[in-house]
């Protein structure tokens, strides 16, 4: 699962107020960071490095803290993000009904 900001969808309509950065080798993207101002929009490695590439992406937006909002478990777990330098900023709750008749 993918927060809706991060769905293709959501970065192709606000294309021109992305910027990026991408760590790649003779034919592919290995990791690549999407960014809007101080929010990442989306990171992702393609290569088992434990964060590495990810990490030095980062640092390229400058020394500001940075954000990364509404993560899934599934998305990117809690311990790679904590790898990354990132703490949790608060938390979220889902709740959910089942409809009935009265």
């Amino acid at each position: 699962p993918t927060c809706w900001d991060r769905s293709v969808e959501t970065l192709t309509a606000r294309k021109e107020e992305i910027n990026g950065f991408a760590a790649v080798a003779d034919e592919r993207i290995e990791a690549y960071l999407l960014y809007r101002g101080d929010e990442i929009l989306a990171l992702r490695t393609l290569v088992p490095d434990g964060g590495e590439l990810l990490k030095r992406l980062i640092v390229h937006m400058g020394p500001a803290t940075v954000r990364l909002s509404k993560v899934h478990p599934a998305e990117i777990h809690a311990t790679v993000l904590e790898s990354l330098g990132f703490t949790a900023a608060g938390g979220h709750r889902l709740y959910a009904a089942t409809a009935r008749s009265s």
